[in-house]
């Protein structure tokens, strides 16, 4: 039974072909059992959702921090809601009212925390560019003092309602303060840094405990295919650990060809897509390659199509091509298997320049002031 004492709503945005994979989501938790509140910003209508149109003055950024300014501007309207952001290309194989409602618990924020970033089981080097050490010290210096840090995925988290403006200042402090660092990160790294600075056992958000819920199969394993409530296996992106799990909520990121055609099936043939709004910007050779004589002209709806999916092979290679790496490769000391942290740090935290750092606690209570 969904939760009565709050309202539970699942949103998410889409565009462009993107929009089929949010009907085959939607069409597959309504098919498994949901009846809650799905509330979805696309460019089409889709079905058995409260519809709403694409906001043309929210940025599309292709850091993704757009997805702050969609739940601060249109869903933490109302006081007592709890907000659960699913991407699109995601697909649900079983019910899953009474999962969602027990994500947040006591807390305001929540994502998944997937692989450790600074234990002796790691094996991945970096985090979108930045080494794993200069990644813990950012956080270290930002406020952060769990011991073990992971990483998160930007495609499913929940919020507060009360909470989306903190979330999104805090989100954007990060973002800043990595930046003078000398790293861009997109919104991901700060949906990170929120489940760790707004859980008091951020352990609870380990991915790991919650597999019989969620997992992201980025490696291929269901390359194609559109995933069916049987076991596969997920490697862990720190790690490299691979374990079979069988989750109700399946980020099928390698599915988006096999999810498309089924939102396609759902929403008939004769829809017509809007133009999609770019969102990413292009390399100098997929950018040269749209220049070409024969590319995809500006104007055109299928032309658009036709750009955005060369915009998102580029993205696929790249991460298969990381994925290609070996652990050997990936690894920056050889250590063992162990979870054992490599560096423990007690209380305060020393800056860079020596100055302590507000506790976990004395940066909450700073920002409730505010």
């Amino acid at each position: 039974m969904m939760s009565t004492e709050r309202e539970l709503i699942v949103w998410s945005v889409a565009w462009g072909e993107y929009s089929f994979m949010l009907q085959a989501l939607v069409s597959s938790m309504r098919r498994n059992g949901f009846k809650g509140k799905i509330v979805t910003f696309c460019d089409r209508p889709i079905k058995d959702s409260d519809h709403r149109p694409i906001d043309n003055e929210i940025d599309l950024d292709r850091l993704q921090f757009w997805k702050f300014e969609y739940l601060c501007k249109h869903m933490a309207k109302e006081p007592g809601k709890d907000l659960v952001f699913i991407d699109s290309d995601h697909y649900v194989v079983r019910d899953v009212s009474d999962i969602l409602p027990k994500l947040l618990g006591d807390s305001p924020w929540h994502s998944f925390l997937e692989g450790p970033i600074n234990t002796s089981a790691t094996r991945r080097g970096d985090w979108w560019g930045c080494q794993n050490a200069d990644f813990i010290k950012i956080c270290r210096d930002f406020g952060l003092q769990q011991n073990e840090i992971r990483n998160s995925n930007g495609g499913f988290w929940a919020v507060k309602s009360e909470f989306a403006e903190t979330s999104r200042r805090v989100a954007r402090e990060f973002h800043e303060f990595a930046k003078k660092r000398g790293h861009t990160f997109p919104e991901e790294v700060s949906i990170a840094v929120l489940s760790h600075m707004f859980s008091e056992d951020h352990t609870a958000r380990f991915a790991e405990k919650w597999a019989h819920a969620w997992g992201s199969e980025w490696t291929g394993t269901l390359q194609d295919r559109i995933p069916d409530g049987t076991s596969w296996k997920l490697v862990n992106y720190m790690t490299g650990e691979s374990t079979m799990i069988n989750p109700a909520i399946v980020h099928a990121m390698r599915s988006k060809s096999a999810l498309i055609a089924q939102g396609k099936s759902i929403a008939g043939e004769d829809v017509v897509l809007a133009q999609p709004q770019a969102v990413v910007t292009p390399s100098p050779s997929v950018a040269a390659a749209m220049n070409a004589p024969g590319a995809p002209k500006a104007g055109c709806g299928a032309c658009a199509r036709k750009r955005q999916q060369m915009l998102e092979a580029q993205a696929k290679a790249q991460l298969e091509e990381a994925a290609k790496k070996s652990p050997d490769e990936q690894m920056t000391s050889p250590l063992g298997g162990s979870t054992e942290v490599i560096e423990q740090p007690t209380g305060q935290v020393e800056a860079a320049d020596g100055a302590k750092q507000p506790s976990l606690m004395e940066k909450l209570r700073e920002m409730i002031k505010r």
